[in-house]
């Protein structure tokens, strides 16, 4: 809930921060503002491909590690993605293998989501 609170306020905030000086910009830069905010889109396409890791297929469980500082962000969706096929391979096994009964392995997701 503050997370919506404090999301309506940084873009009402910055709304008003992009209205209240555009006047302005154009006044004293002319066209230069179109090359100001492109520039600034430039950047941003920068910061992502380089800064933000790829979160496709990757479940809502698997974000946290996903966002882990030690990892790299080029290379955090691929090792997220092999702990996880691994995971989820080693419970198939068990389930399979009888090792693991399938109420056990339930009470073991539970157990974690509880923990989290």
């Amino acid at each position: 809930m503050i997370e919506r609170l404090l999301t309506s306020h940084q873009t009402g905030f910055w709304n008003f921060i992009v209205s209240r000086f555009t006047p302005q910009m154009f006044t004293a830069m002319g066209y230069g503002v179109y090359f100001f905010f492109a520039s600034l889109m430039i950047c941003s396409v920068i910061f992502v491909y380089f800064l933000m890791p790829e979160t496709k297929n990757i479940p809502l469980e698997g974000i946290d590690r996903l966002f882990d500082r030690r990892l790299k962000a080029s290379q955090a969706h691929g090792i997220v993605w092999k702990e996880l096929s691994e995971e989820e391979e080693a419970l198939r096994i068990g389930l399979t293998s009888g090792s693991l009964e399938k109420g056990s392995a339930t009470a073991q997701i539970e157990d974690v989501d509880q923990r989290v």
